[in-house]
């Protein structure tokens, strides 16, 4: 099972109010409910004629992420948080199932990127923080990559190079 509403299988869901747990294929109905799919997948959270709508809680099988936060017709799509299953973690705004807007994504590593995004890429203004060094690397950003902006170094001597169209244009000591 993914996380999008494209159910072919039956699946158990117990509406809130009901006395027991049903098995449905995509039920058209409102309200309040906890979803266990086929592979042990489960939703919870409210649902607006049979699709995921408001708030809600993905878990994927195994516990191996989860998406918690805002549905709009079965699609996140608001501000949540996901966790990734190799530990990463997404948090900000979502439209049409993709990182869209304002967030942070942090990856395993402990890098994170914090700013905008458009269509589930880097886009727009934003920084990229190296955990290891904590060099950061701020600009605007096209199609992933900064473009034009200031990679600033921190060990011993600090410093910042500044990056015009994806290169590095000239280096300035810090005091």
């Amino acid at each position: 099972m993914s996380d999008d509403e494209q159910e072919l299988e039956p699946y158990e869901i117990h509406y809130d109010g009901d006395e027991n747990k049903k098995a449905y294929i995509n039920p058209k109905r409102d309200g309040k409910a906890r979803a266990t799919f086929p592979d042990g997948a489960t939703y919870d959270g409210n649902y607006k004629n049979g699709l995921r709508d408001g708030a809600g809680r993905y878990t994927f099988a195994g516990g191996k992420g989860f998406y918690n936060g805002e549905w709009v017709a079965g699609q996140r799509q608001g501000v949540g948080t996901q966790r990734y299953p190799d530990g990463s973690r997404y948090v900000g705004e979502w439209r049409a199932n993709l990182k869209h807007g304002r967030g942070t994504y942090t990856y395993p590593n402990g890098d994170r990127y914090c700013g905008c995004f458009a269509n589930d890429v880097r886009a727009g203004p934003g920084t990229y923080l190296y955990a290891k060094d904590q060099t950061s690397f701020s600009g605007e950003w096209k199609d992933g990559k900064c473009e034009d902006g200031e990679w600033a170094f921190h060990d011993k001597a600090p410093f910042v190079a500044n990056v015009v169209k994806g290169k590095v244009t000239e280096y300035v000591q810090q005091k």
